[in-house]
Protein backbone atom coordinates (compact mmCIF):
# COMPACT_ATOMS: atom_id res chain seq x y z
CA UNK A 1 0.00 0.00 0.00
CA UNK A 2 2.91 2.37 0.74
CA UNK A 3 4.19 1.94 -2.82
CA UNK A 4 0.81 2.86 -4.31
CA UNK A 5 0.48 5.91 -2.06
CA UNK A 6 3.98 7.09 -2.95
CA UNK A 7 3.24 6.96 -6.67
CA UNK A 8 -0.06 8.74 -6.11
CA UNK A 9 1.77 11.46 -4.14
CA UNK A 10 4.31 11.90 -6.94
CA UNK A 11 1.48 12.51 -9.41
CA UNK A 12 -0.38 14.85 -7.03
CA UNK A 13 2.62 16.89 -5.87
CA UNK A 14 4.58 17.20 -9.12
CA UNK A 15 2.62 18.67 -12.01
CA UNK A 16 5.70 18.36 -14.24
CA UNK A 17 6.11 14.62 -13.65
CA UNK A 18 2.36 14.08 -13.93
CA UNK A 19 2.31 15.84 -17.30
CA UNK A 20 5.34 13.88 -18.54
CA UNK A 21 3.63 10.62 -17.56
CA UNK A 22 0.41 11.65 -19.27
CA UNK A 23 2.31 12.46 -22.46
CA UNK A 24 4.21 9.17 -22.37
CA UNK A 25 7.59 10.86 -21.94
CA UNK A 26 8.34 8.95 -18.74
CA UNK A 27 6.88 6.09 -16.75
CA UNK A 28 6.73 5.86 -13.00
CA UNK A 29 6.66 2.25 -11.92
CA UNK A 30 6.49 0.72 -8.49
CA UNK A 31 8.81 -1.92 -7.12
CA UNK A 32 9.60 -3.63 -3.86
CA UNK A 33 13.00 -4.89 -2.77
CA UNK A 34 13.15 -8.16 -0.83
CA UNK A 35 16.00 -7.83 1.66
CA UNK A 36 16.32 -11.58 2.22
CA UNK A 37 16.47 -12.67 -1.41
CA UNK A 38 17.92 -9.51 -2.95
CA UNK A 39 15.21 -9.57 -5.62
CA UNK A 40 13.28 -6.57 -6.88
CA UNK A 41 9.65 -7.14 -7.79
CA UNK A 42 8.16 -4.60 -10.21
CA UNK A 43 4.44 -3.84 -10.26
CA UNK A 44 3.33 -2.58 -13.65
Amino acid sequence: MNVELTIQNIHNESPVLHQMCSQGDIAIVSAMYDVQSGKVNFFI
